[in-house]
């Protein structure tokens, strides 16, 4: 275990040549970030409109820009370079883990993006007034309890700003997130806003028990579907003796899926998508989304 732990601790912090020239952290991960003690948050700073939009305003954009490449881009740039375009994208809200914006994160935008897909990553970091939530050294999460609710509703907030954006194929939103932005991306309710979501992707987590509640289930509408990728025995779920990931929550009726890796290196792994044959389940479900 403590080889595995050492392993996720190297993905994170270690830098993929190709993007070392676009990856820009500042205020955007636990390395860098001046964190909020608990005692001096508030309910009321969760959702701030004010910190709402820092996070929107604070996204990493990334833009389709020919067969197999993309652009990294920000919102006003997105905006100035899109909005005389008759063209729509399917677009992608991913939403980022406890630890922030890192390398990993970077990967799996530019993979959605070379792939055709409008990707927007709120930053969450980039509020005023933000908790530490984790420590990957020790692999503890739950820092605050209050962070799925800060999450939720900066993804919120995302989602209902894409409705005012031409360039977005408003009929096909998915929102993605990797762990803690997992379980914001399956605990999120959407019922009560216009803009509906054709999809969710949840990487890495298993969806439930949880000791917190809020933390656990499933809230995707019925009508939309889900992929979830998680491996057996992710080491950042240790304490839990379930193993059955999301799939059981599903509606497995409209061809959402949950896959549970348990051969191999990938059975340890909090990050599939890190490797090939996950991004290649993770490429088929979003042909699916599109043309269903």
């Amino acid at each position: 275990m403590k080889f595995v732990s050492n392993i996720l601790i190297l993905i994170f912090f270690t830098t993929n040549f190709l993007c070392a020239n676009e990856l820009i952290l500042n205020g955007t991960n636990n390395s860098n970030t001046k964190f909020t003690k608990p005692k001096d948050m508030t309910k009321s700073d969760w959702f701030d409109p004010f910190e709402m939009e820092r996070a929107w305003i604070g996204s990493i954009v990334r833009i389709p820009n020919g067969l197999g490449k993309s652009k990294l881009s920000n919102i006003k740039e997105m905006k100035e370079q899109l909005n005389t375009q008759m063209k729509k994208f399917p677009t992608v809200i991913f939403l980022h883990g406890c630890y922030g914006i890192h390398s990993g994160s970077h990967h799996r935008l530019k993979f959605l993006a070379d792939n055709g897909f409008l990707v927007i990553a709120p930053v969450s970091f980039a509020r005023k007034k933000y908790p530490k939530s984790c420590d990957i050294y020790t692999l503890e999460g739950g820092l605050y309890r209050g962070t799925i609710n800060i999450r939720q509703f900066d993804a919120k907030y995302a989602i209902i700003a894409l409705s005012e954006l031409k360039f977005v194929d408003h009929k096909n939103i998915i929102l993605m997130g990797h762990s803690q932005g997992g379980i914001t991306a399956a605990t999120l309710r959407v019922n009560n806003i216009e803009q509906k979501l054709k999809a969710r992707v949840i990487e890495g987590w298993n969806c439930t028990p949880d000791v917190w509640p809020e933390y656990s289930g499933m809230n995707a509408e019925k009508n939309e579907l889900v992929l979830s990728l998680v491996g057996y025995s992710d080491p950042w779920f240790s304490y839990s003796n379930y193993k059955l990931g999301c799939g059981p929550l599903l509606n497995q009726n409209n061809g959402s899926k949950g896959i549970v890796y348990k051969e191999g290196f990938l059975r340890y792994e909090h990050a599939p998508l890190d490797y090939k044959k996950p991004k290649e389940e993770l490429l088929n479900f979003l042909t699916q989304v599109i043309r269903k």
